[in-house]
């Protein structure tokens, strides 16, 4: 019980302050970077920073990898988000 408390209590540890790799993308998705700059639309492969507010059209999704570790999050069609803590 103890070693499974210590993993969901450093779980989030692994997530903190990363960027974020993009890497499945199908249709339509759109990021603006921290900078301001707007993305029209990413690509595999590409890195997006912690503050990227990322939109998806009505078919848009992707998944993104936190950094170097395996936690992974889903963006689904219609989205509008933010990569925050």
């Amino acid at each position: 019980m103890a070693a499974l408390l210590l993993f969901f209590s450093v779980l989030p540890l692994a997530i903190y302050a990363q960027d974020f790799k993009v890497v499945a993308l199908e249709s339509k998705v759109t990021a603006t970077l921290p900078s301001g700059k707007i993305v029209d639309q990413i690509k595999l492969g590409d890195t997006l920073p912690l503050g990227t507010r990322i939109k998806s059209d009505s078919t848009g999704q992707a998944i993104l990898q936190a950094g170097s570790s395996f936690n992974v999050f889903s963006v689904y069609p219609d989205s509008n988000l933010k990569l925050e803590l």
